[in-house]
């Protein structure tokens, strides 16, 4: 019996172009991948970038190093290979910092030449080529080229010479150096030679061991113990390797003084370039000190290496001997301080029942030196005063640098204080009183000085007698002062006075029976001694005027301060 097979069902005309569509992309999309792999690869190996990158894999620097070795000149001594030389002094010297750089002169985008640069040095020269173009047309390169370029000259040495503290062992590469090496003896010299006596300095061994490069170090010892470099120095192709001795054979000294001090190691005196420390703060410092805004400024000396015992000194810029202030127990740390002659004092004049204080600090009895004391702009006339004003008299000594002030009176105002050197007052209120009783007075006293010294020798001893001395208390300061004058004047011409300018002002009261002012004047004149016009300006000429007799025409001047610019 024949069975009819079901009719096949075929895919719907829809899937079937879906299908050989999504096929096709797929060819499409990966030929298309392998096309652009192809143009980046091509384009990524024309570059520069990438042909240096691939260089610098090439030759690497131990590639480098075999290159050094291979061109260094047969000048590397006894004891290391061309290849030790570079591999343990050489390359270490200059490090891992590889770069190529372009070569001013020589390089073009076409034909491309770098320095191949280890550190700082030049090692050799490349240069890169075009040998025709990829697919897609980009440029395509040769190999490096590669020319060494390089010079370790200056790190050659032609003798080595080996200086070691006398009975040491000396090893180099692994070989105990013998007599044959020994090229005599010196006398040890360490890093503050110029202040020890070479005669009595130990002896030390000097090795001379042929040429060779820099960075050769041996191992010496002595009684055991490996010694540290003291120095190497190199000069006209010679290098000179000393070596210390050992810590317990040597000792440091060190000397802490005020800035700008002359430090002295024995009788010889030390450079600057022994500090090491510029901003030393003391500690132990009066509180007058430790508070003021400018800190006295100490710097400390180190000479380390000493063989021998030597004592430090200082000297203050005048010359003066400083005080040792500290020693350590093993002699060997010194602190030096000014001398307490050389250091500023502070005097300070208040008024009586006033306050002061220095730096901030209020001073208290312990500073005190007197109370109700003559004020010390009139002690030296204080003689001719009844009842002189009086001040209560502070001293702070030791200090560094001149301090800060501050006076208030009894009640607690702040005054205006006033210095001359390390002397301190309070400037006084002026009195109206005073300058309406005494102003006429004060300007004929000084309208007659001016007559007196302008007028000319051939009337100098009438005006003394006539303008001056009615003025003056005799036997005072004033009196000797005006004497002096005097001399001076009795050879002067005669002036012609154009103008003349009198101010009196600033009137004190200084006791029952004195006062003092200050005056300025200006004068233009015509000296017959110079031929020529001249002006005179005098400010703050100060003058004390005391009253012995108790008349209203008593007052005379018993001092003066005199101030001319």
């Amino acid at each position: 019996m024949n069975v009819k097979n079901p009719e096949k069902k075929r895919m719907p005309l829809f899937w079937r172009i879906f299908l050989i569509v999504s096929l096709v992309l797929v060819l499409l999309i990966t030929a298309g991948g392998f096309v652009f792999a192809r143009y980046m690869s091509e384009y990524e190996a024309s570059r520069i970038e990438t042909v240096l990158d691939n260089f610098k894999e090439e030759y690497n620097l131990d590639r480098l190093a075999v290159l050094i070795a291979d061109n260094l000149p047969n000048d590397c001594g006894k004891f290391l290979s061309a290849e030790q030389t570079v591999s343990s002094l050489i390359m270490p010297a200059l490090g891992d910092d590889y770069i190529l750089t372009k070569r001013v002169g020589e390089y073009t985008d076409d034909t491309p030449v770098y320095t191949v640069m280890i550190g700082d040095r030049e090692i050799a020269r490349v240069s890169f080529e075009k040998t025709g173009h990829s697919f897609f047309g980009f440029d395509e390169w040769s190999d490096g080229k590669l020319e060494y370029t390089g010079d370790f000259s200056d790190m050659h040495y032609d003798s080595f010479y080996i200086k070691v503290p006398g009975g040491s062992t000396l090893t180099l590469a692994g070989s105990t150096l013998s007599g044959s090496y020994n090229h005599g003896s010196e006398k040890y010299a360490g890093p503050c030679a110029e202040f020890e006596d070479p005669k009595k300095m130990p002896l030390c061994d000097l090795y001379e061991v042929g040429e060779g490069y820099d960075g050769f170090l041996p191992i010496v010892k002595y009684n055991g113990t490996e010694l540290t470099v003291l120095s190497d120095a190199k000069a006209d192709g010679v290098r000179t390797l000393s070596y210390s001795l050992p810590d317990s054979s040597l000792h440091t000294v060190t000397a802490t003084v005020p800035d700008g001090t002359s430090v002295y190691l024995g009788d010889i005196l030390a450079d600057t370039k022994y500090i090491s420390d510029e901003k030393i703060e003391l500690s132990g410092l009066s509180e007058w000190n430790a508070a003021a805004k400018e800190q006295p400024k100490f710097v400390k000396y180190v000479f380390p290496g000493l063989v021998s015992d030597i004592t430090p000194s200082a000297k203050t810029a005048k010359g003066a001997a400083l005080t040792l202030v500290s020693e350590n127990e093993t002699h060997t740390d010194f602190v030096f301080d000014t001398p307490a002659d050389e250091l500023i004092t502070a005097k300070i004049n208040v008024p009586d029942g006033g306050s002061v204080t220095v730096n901030g600090i209020k001073l208290t009895d312990a500073q005190l030196v007197s109370r109700k004391s003559v004020c010390q702009e009139i002690d030296a006339i204080s003689k001719y005063i009844t009842n002189p004003k009086t001040t209560t008299l502070y001293e702070v000594s030791g200090l560094y640098s001149l301090p800060e002030v501050t006076i208030t009176d009894a009640a607690g105002t702040k005054l205006t204080v006033e210095c001359e050197d390390s002397s301190f007052t309070y400037a006084k209120e002026p009195s109206a009183q005073l300058k309406t009783e005494h102003e006429q007075y004060v300007t004929k006293f000084v309208d007659g000085y001016i007559k007196y010294y302008t007028d000319g020798a051939s009337r100098i001893a009438a005006n003394y007698q006539n303008l001056i001395l009615p003025y003056i208390q005799p036997g005072s300061v004033a009196y000797s002062y005006l004497s002096t004058v005097y001399s001076s004047l009795a050879w002067t011409g005669r002036c012609t006075i154009h103008n003349k300018q009198i101010k009196t002002y600033d009137y004190q009261s200084w006791g029952d029976n004195a006062f003092s002012c200050k005056i300025d004047f200006d004068l233009s004149f015509y000296s017959s001694n110079s031929e020529q016009d001249t002006e005179e300006h005098v400010r703050a000429w100060q003058l004390y005027f005391v009253n012995t007799s108790g008349s209203a025409n008593g007052w005379k001047i018993a001092k003066m301060v005199f101030d001319a610019e």
